[in-house]
């Protein structure tokens, strides 16, 4: 009995965060989208300083 609790328990706690994590996710690249003009622009500015 004490074994089936745990196994039911990890299996919701990793869906979860699975859920979290692509919820996420999804938020990052809505605000990547958002800011993408921003973002290449920064990243050319990163990529000049290197050189």
């Amino acid at each position: 009995m004490d074994i089936l609790v745990i196994v039911i328990t990890v299996v919701i706690i990793s869906t979860f965060w699975e859920w979290r994590r692509r919820k996420l996710i999804g938020e990052i690249e809505v605000s990547i989208n958002r800011n993408h003009k921003a973002i290449r622009k920064a990243l050319g500015i990163l990529e000049e300083e290197e050189d």
